[in-house]
């Protein structure tokens, strides 16, 4: 089946994440697993975020492919009333920091020009064919607390494919396919380090607006709106890299104010 931009219309190539013509972020059905529960619609997961990074590889995240094996070091075990970690050997978090993220409900989607920002028009950015919607988390998993760095995905893989060359900056220059490679290698590698029944994957798109908002529901996860969509916006400065503080370059890992959940750079570094 082809696949359109839903901005511009140009045909994309298959499993395409980004319009090669306008830049526009595509939803790829590819990306939702089990641990999604749309309550409604459930023919759409659209992403109000349009001032984010556009890394394919931004962030890492940790996922059950066995549903009784979906607990988090915050759950209780009901027989032993202790802690059980999906991270069962803490030698990984020398490689890789991650942060939980548990269960929940959240809506997902850009506000309308007469939903919660009444008389503003709407959210800024916000395309004619989003809406807002109920989301479930059904089960909690973990993401990387920042974004993949390029130290790391030459530890892994063997090559640095980035333009910005800096161990301590995200990764770049990586396709889709690379970005599943490097999951693949990373189970390879750390998957007896991890609980019975996970493995380490991408974030499917509900699962990633989730951890970026861990809460909130602003446009931008520190409580404020987009204040400026073409100019600066003081908001989005403390938060993330863009074409307004970046002076055209990738920055290190980590160097903006984090959310609540203490995960890094969902807001910008890498477009």
């Amino acid at each position: 089946m082809d696949n359109f931009c839903n901005k511009c219309g140009n045909k994309l190539p298959t499993e395409s994440l980004f319009c090669n013509k306008c830049g526009n972020k595509v939803n790829l059905e590819l990306h939702r697993n089990e641990i999604i529960d749309v309550v409604e619609p459930q023919d759409r997961l659209i992403s109000n975020k349009k001032v984010i990074k556009k890394s394919t590889i931004s962030k890492l995240g940790l996922k059950s492919s066995k549903i009784e094996n979906k607990i988090i070091s915050s759950q209780k075990s009901a027989s032993t009333n202790k802690s059980t970690s999906i991270i069962q050997d803490t030698n990984i978090l020398r490689f890789m920091e991650f942060v939980e993220c548990p269960v929940g409900t959240f809506v997902m989607g850009s506000p309308a020009p007469d939903g919660s920002l009444a008389g503003s028009g709407g959210e800024l950015g916000r395309s004619n064919n989003e809406s807002q919607f109920s989301v479930t988390i059904s089960k909690p998993f973990m993401i990387g607390k920042f974004q993949v760095t390029q130290k790391q995905y030459e530890e892994i893989v063997g090559v640095n494919p980035a333009y910005f060359k800096d161990p301590n900056n995200p990764v770049e220059g990586v396709s889709w396919f690379d970005a599943k490679m490097f999951c693949e290698k990373m189970t390879n590698r750390f998957g007896n380090a991890l609980l019975s029944g996970y493995r380490f994957d991408l974030p499917s798109e509900a699962q990633w607006e989730y951890a970026c908002r861990a809460g909130t529901t602003s446009s931008l996860n520190n409580g404020f709106e987009i204040s400026s969509e073409n100019g600066y916006c003081p908001y989005l400065d403390e938060l993330g890299w863009c074409a307004f503080n970046s002076h055209g370059k990738i920055h290190p890992v980590g160097q903006k104010q984090p959310n609540a959940w203490g995960i890094y750079d969902m807001h910008g570094n890498v477009f």
